[in-house]
């Protein structure tokens, strides 16, 4: 979340599950590249912190990626 904030706005972002970071780690040349966080989630809710950040930015668009 620390990383996200330090970008300032942004119009999407990349939802993973934290609690294994092979998905994230796929994903972070791309998300690099389009500027968009990495926000990572548990298996079976995402974080408060995550969801605050999410209502109080712009974001537009997300990409989910991994499994169920």
């Amino acid at each position: 979340m620390k990383i996200a904030e330090e970008l300032g706005e942004v119009y999407g972002a990349v939802v993973a599950n934290g609690q294994g970071y092979a998905d994230a780690l796929s994903i972070a040349p791309i998300a690099s590249s389009l500027e968009m966080p990495i926000l990572l989630t548990k298996k079976d809710g995402v974080p408060g912190s995550v969801l605050d950040y999410v209502v109080s930015s712009a974001i537009e668009f997300s990409f989910v990626i991994g499994g169920n």
